[in-house]
């Protein structure tokens, strides 16, 4: 019996079991497997999601920045040179009134070449400096530079000037008083800059 059970043991000894080098290996190869598929798959969801957040970023993107800017600018512009203008001609006819009065009872000239000369003096100054300030500023500012859009920018600001300049002397010439005068222009100055459309957000057309 005790031979029997040496030769048990020793055919147990003799029996080849599996190397550790040859599991190591195995369990390797499976975990790296694992590790591989594993890393797909999470650089597959990775690319997903950015190619989502890509796609709705390009639905629901904002102007970038530089538009805000240059519309800022084009704001400022439009409210400078009508405000400057404005108050550049309401206070003509308040001043002039005396002088006024008296060269028309002495019949030195008509009332209609009064007012075209004193329209026509006052917009060569209101045509050059917007035109000098236009030509520094537009190039600055990084506009599209195409001589269309720029002439068409100047040709806007000029009507806004010339015009600004217009109702500068209706309301002085309404009023005829100094006091009076600037407190109108800039009532109705407010009035037209709340309901101008300049803080429209939403409703604008396709073409803005």
């Amino acid at each position: 019996m005790e031979n029997l059970r040496e030769n048990e043991i020793e055919d147990n000894m003799s029996m080849s079991p599996p190397s550790v080098g040859s599991m190591q290996i195995a369990g390797t190869n499976g975990f790296g497997h694992s590790m591989e598929l594993m890393s797909q798959a999470y650089l597959l969801n990775r690319y997903s999601e950015i190619d989502i957040q890509v796609q709705d970023s390009s639905f629901n993107q904002d102007p970038p920045l530089p538009v805000y800017l240059k519309v800022g600018l084009m704001f400022y512009i439009c409210i400078f040179w009508t405000s400057t203008c404005i108050f550049g001609a309401v206070y003509v006819f308040p001043f002039e009134k005396v002088y006024l009065r008296k060269e028309r009872k002495a019949d030195m000239y008509r009332l209609s070449v009064y007012y075209a000369s004193s329209t026509l003096c006052d917009m060569m100054a209101h045509v050059m400096y917007p035109t000098i300030f236009m030509l520094i500023v537009y190039f600055m500012a990084g506009f599209k530079n195409t001589a269309a859009c720029f002439f068409l920018t100047l040709f806007v600001i000029l009507l806004i000037a010339i015009t600004s300049q217009g109702a500068g002397e209706l309301f002085g010439a309404a009023v005829m008083s100094i006091q009076r005068a600037g407190m109108v222009a800039s009532l109705i100055l407010m009035l037209f800059l709340l309901t101008g459309g300049y803080y429209v957000q939403d409703g604008m057309p396709n073409c803005a």
